[in-house]
């Protein structure tokens, strides 16, 4: 999600609307006392929470309910709800606003803003918003995580994880001090009837990227009840979950051949072979065809997160 300046019907902050009221004062009153100082009274852009006023009587006038309100790092962020379906999220900050989104629209059915109780989600001093998307298209909720900076701007940090293209964050949540995100990775391309999928978990503050021993476990014990089609979607997934764990493109292969080996003669094999070959080529960890993001920091551990 990229950073969007935006102002409410045309209006826009005036960052001498402080300053032109000291002077006038000053004037009016005439010689400040010795102790004065205009710089304890100078402001210089919007005021958030005047702002933030201002746009709840805008869409309670359009029949709008405001359902919430979160603060971080001098920027306030709004979520209006209206009866007929629609909302509408709005965040200003000493620049105005700087973001709005609404919803349903052409790529999001619906928008939302989270209030975690984590406010600083990857240690950097500076406090974070986080807000959602449904995209209806993939079937999926993406989340994006805000830095506010001291400027009242708005920065996306989510490309700190590194995520391909294809994927997105579609989960985050607080585990005691730390945030945890969840980034899925969807193989189209080898889909028998299914499309197999893999999450990877991210782990705050620096969003290392670990395996939920669980995920593991899980596809492992499925492999007992499987028929040579499930198989081979579990053997992608089981492979690309230990990529994410930092095994190569050989030790991927094996546990993917590993998986489909009692089914060889029921499995196509060109689906076997185009499997193997994108497996060789590294395209469960990063999205061939597209633009390497680069690798995501791992746990040096390289084995299974059991949290």
């Amino acid at each position: 999600m990229e950073r969007v300046e935006w102002h409410e019907r045309g209006r826009t902050a005036n960052p001498t609307t402080g300053l032109c009221a000291l002077v006038c004062a000053a004037l009016a009153c005439g010689p400040p006392a010795p102790t004065y100082d205009p710089l304890d009274h100078l402001q210089v852009g919007a005021d958030p929470r005047s702002e933030a006023a201002q746009l709840e009587a805008h869409f309670a006038d359009q029949g709008f309910e405001r359902s919430r309100r979160v603060e971080r790092g001098g920027a306030i962020a709004l979520r209006f709800d209206h009866p007929d379906g629609r909302r509408v999220l709005r965040v200003v900050s000493r620049r105005g606003v700087v973001l709005g989104l609404d919803a349903p629209n052409e790529r999001a059915q619906r928008v939302d803003l989270l209030d975690l109780p984590l406010r600083d989600l990857d240690a950097d001093g500076e406090e974070d918003l986080v807000i959602s998307a449904e995209d209806a298209a993939h079937g999926r909720v993406c989340h994006a995580i805000l830095r506010v900076r001291p400027d009242g701007g708005l920065e996306e940090v989510t490309a700190r994880m590194r995520i391909p293209a294809r994927a997105c964050l579609e989960s985050l949540r607080v585990e005691g001090a730390r945030a945890v995100g969840v980034v899925v990775l969807r193989y189209p391309e080898l889909a028998a009837g299914r499309v197999p999928s893999a999450p990877r978990t991210h782990r705050g503050p620096r969003w290392t990227l670990s395996v939920d021993a669980s995920n593991v476990r899980a596809r492992r014990a499925a492999l007992g009840e499987a028929d040579a089609r499930e198989a081979h979607h579990l053997g992608v997934e089981l492979a690309a979950l230990a990529g994410f764990g930092g095994a190569d493109e050989g030790a991927q292969r094996a546990t993917y051949d590993a998986a489909v080996a009692p089914f060889a003669s029921a499995l196509p094999a060109d689906l076997v072979e185009r499997t193997q070959r994108f497996i060789d080529e590294g395209c469960l960890v990063r999205a061939c065809g597209e633009p390497e993001p680069g690798a995501p920091e791992t746990d040096a551990s390289g084995e299974p997160d059991d949290d």
